[in-house]
């Protein structure tokens, strides 16, 4: 199955009405928010990953994701809102230092991230961080975090610098980013060794 075909099957299984006249580099921008449409509880996600030599572990990874939001999705479905991004209810069972953890394990996974792109200079801004701390809330559209805006553009270079990124690949790439930016009313920031800067993600 070439990137077209399986481009064309995943628009016909969304039901999306997409032109696939485009470049195949392309492709991922017409797939963008494509776990959205199957929106609330995943129902008819499974022709997505039935293509996949993995399908099976890949679903199983987001269908607890679907899980977590129905309620808050449908809510937003019976207003005429069509959500964009995956908003589930905070756990109260997951307190500070669950999160703290959490916290200092995508900066670890971050600074992985730096090594292998060869950033030097990310990577630096990284070992900064010692530990985390919560608040309650962020303003992220008034806001300007240095460390952000490296790793933002880290990722972009990468994935701009990719050749021909796999269909199949896109897929698996959605399913890790849902995962990843599930917002919560809680942040956590983390600390540096300079006195008063603070990271938060």
């Amino acid at each position: 199955m070439t990137n077209f075909e399986y481009a064309s099957h995943i628009n016909e299984a969304a039901g999306l009405d997409l032109s696939l006249d485009c470049e195949e580099i392309d492709l991922q921008d017409k797939l963008y928010g494509l776990f959205q449409c199957f929106m609330p509880d995943g129902t008819g996600v499974d022709a997505v990953f039935a293509p996949l030599q993995n399908g099976t572990e890949l679903q199983a990874r987001i269908m607890p994701i679907y899980a977590a939001t129905a309620q808050q999705t449908r809510e937003a479905f019976d207003q005429g809102v069509a959500p964009g991004y995956f908003c589930p209810p905070q756990d109260p069972k997951f307190n500070d230092e669950a999160l703290k953890s959490l916290a200092l394990v995508y900066v670890r996974n971050l600074k992985i991230f730096a090594d292998f792109l060869g950033k030097s200079e990310l990577l630096k801004m990284l070992e900064q961080i010692k530990s985390a701390r919560v608040q309650e809330g962020f303003d992220l559209a008034h806001s300007k975090d240095e460390l952000a805006d490296a790793v933002y553009e880290a990722i972009t270079e990468w994935m701009i610098d990719t050749p021909k990124l796999d269909a199949k690949l896109w897929v698996r790439r959605g399913v890790l980013f849902d995962q990843l930016r599930l917002p919560t009313r809680r942040t956590c920031s983390t600390q540096t060794t300079r006195k008063g800067r603070r990271r938060t993600f």
